[in-house]
């Protein structure tokens, strides 16, 4: 019976060690999780801190009196780095892309097929955005109605596109196709009929001009990098302009974009 006794004793002592083990292991992996939170945290504020030191950065390129020297706003990339982190910044003229309020038509056709666009799934793109943005239940011939995104879900706008990523859910988008054709599209409604072709992306050449995707392709590359902001067309905050420009910047995983407005 004694031997029976210090058996159990022996097992009741190894799961209370196990137990007590048990306990200290979850302590320590509950203050390691919170260490490892804290020091994303932390990294991720350093990175978006980054970010937006990257648009400073754009903002003196685009002040610099030196027109050879001052950034272009065509899209070109430029790299720095900003306490440890390496920064991709790019400034873009707003006044060279194509308002989504005037993408419908024979603009949005030219715009997809610049893409790379052809054949049914071309016919099928323009339809649908002809429908997605019409205030009617008239189905184009290739287009798509309420009763084509039921299913999913989803129903028409019936009025202009209001953002990007709307595009996405249009009858024959996908996300790659969107990925292709967003430099070339702004959601601005300020900038009505005017358009500044020397700043203009390839895609943004040929939906405007009409030109085709290979001549559009050549001007652009022609002028790549050598479009400056002009001492009438810097556009920071405070000063007087007659343009517009985005900068985006990306450090990491964090990213920072500013509209500057005239």
């Amino acid at each position: 019976m004694k031997t029976r006794r210090q058996g159990y004793a022996l097992v009741a002592c190894v799961a209370a060690l196990a137990a007590f083990a048990y306990l200290a292991f979850d302590l320590t992996a509950g203050d390691r999780g919170d260490s490892i939170a804290a020091i994303a945290i932390t990294e991720r504020a350093r990175m978006q801190a980054a970010a937006d030191a990257g648009l400073v950065l754009a903002l003196q390129g685009l002040t610099i009196e030196d027109r050879t020297r001052r950034w272009a706003i065509d899209g070109k990339r430029y790299v720095r780095t900003f306490n440890g982190a390496t920064l991709t910044i790019s400034v873009e003229d707003e006044w060279a892309k194509i308002s989504l309020g005037s993408l419908f038509g024979p603009a949005a056709r030219r715009l997809f097929e610049a893409a790379g666009v052809t054949g049914a799934r071309l016919d099928v793109l323009a339809d649908s955005l002809a429908d997605w943005i019409d205030s009617d239940d008239y189905v184009e011939s290739s287009g798509a109605e309420s009763a084509y995104y039921a299913p999913e879900g989803i129903r028409p706008r019936n009025s202009g596109i209001i953002s990007l990523d709307e595009l996405v859910r249009i009858r024959g988008m996908d996300a790659e196709l969107l990925e292709r054709v967003r430099p070339a599209l702004t959601v601005s409604t300020r900038l009505g009929a005017i358009f500044v072709r020397e700043n203009a992306s390839p895609l943004a050449l040929a939906t405007r001009t009409g030109i085709g995707p290979s001549s559009a392709q050549q001007r652009a590359q022609a002028g790549s990098g050598r479009r400056s902001a002009s001492p009438r067309t810097r556009t920071w905050p405070g000063a007087r302009s007659r343009s517009s420009s985005r900068c985006a910047c990306r450090a990491g995983r964090a990213s920072a974009v500013s509209p500057w407005w005239s």
